[in-house]
């Protein structure tokens, strides 16, 4: 694939990637990444780790899942996983910045045997106000009267269809003798509510 001198394929190759004394002009036939595992660097510690604790060594090489998939909604997922037990040293680190030998440890570790493009958004991240389309990897809200209802009003209220409810488009600071009533979007006195 060449390009001639001052057509826009050229100007664009050059902004993205250099002038023509930075860039190879050999073109690559891109491929895509594949959805399986992979070797990936992972660590030993997590989120529930203590700070003062150190692991030696720190990560390591195990196979898992990445690669594209055809859509946003999919993401490269393991299908089959079995777990591997590392032996690593444990060390308490003190204030000083000493490390202090605390002993062998057993971490497991899941290792990806297989993968696959799933959905991201699963019949388990719906709430109880909607259902899964499974076809289209999302949830979906049920109570529609609701949602019609909120959408005949447009000026004041938004439908949220994350939470299925009706919101106001926006909350006004209320004084001292007033609520802010979310049914209405307004201002209301105790009395009125």
């Amino acid at each position: 694939m060449s390009s001639k001198p001052g057509t826009g394929r050229e100007l664009l190759l050059s902004k993205r990637f250099g002038d023509e004394n930075e860039r190879s002009s050999t073109v690559i036939e891109t491929k895509p990444a594949k959805c399986k595992p992979i070797i990936t660097v992972v660590p030993f510690r997590n989120e529930n780790t203590a700070p003062s604790v150190s692991y030696w060594p720190s990560c390591t090489h195990i196979d898992r899942c990445d690669g594209c998939c055809n859509t946003e909604f999919w993401s490269c997922q393991p299908v089959n996983k079995t777990s591997l037990n590392h032996k690593v040293f444990k060390f308490h680190v003190t204030e000083t910045g000493e490390f202090n030998f605390q002993g062998e440890e057993i971490i497991p570790l899941e290792k990806h045997t297989s993968c696959q493009c799933l959905c991201r958004v699963k019949a388990e991240h719906c709430s109880i106000k909607q259902r899964y389309l499974e076809d289209s990897c999302k949830c979906e809200c049920i109570n529609t009267d609701e949602m019609e209802k909120c959408n005949n009003d447009p000026s004041t209220k938004i439908w949220n269809p994350d939470r299925c409810e009706c919101d106001c488009r926006s909350i006004t600071e209320c004084n001292s003798k007033h609520d802010f009533n979310p049914q209405t979007c307004r201002c209301d006195t105790m009395m009125e509510q």
